[in-house]
């Protein structure tokens, strides 16, 4: 997952695919008949969970800066 913006929300981001990516395999795995993975799908899926509203927010700080806050004047 690419992200462009502030170096936190972007870190943020990663964390939360880099959980997705692991719940993927882990159900692969677990769908394959090897033991034990279900449980680390399981606490993949937690953190996602966890991380979204700190992705959420820190996207929103990164949005509500005073410049994008108002429109530039119209040009004539």
């Amino acid at each position: 997952m690419l992200v462009e913006g502030p170096a936190d929300v972007a870190d943020q981001a990663m964390k939360i695919d880099h959980c997705a990516e692991n719940v993927i395999i882990n159900l692969d795995l677990a769908e394959s008949g090897t033991g034990g993975h279900f449980a680390e799908a399981h606490s993949n899926l937690v953190a996602i969970n966890w991380g979204l509203p700190e992705f959420a927010e820190l996207a929103r700080n990164a949005l509500d800066t005073p410049d994008s806050k108002t429109l530039p004047e119209p040009q004539d």
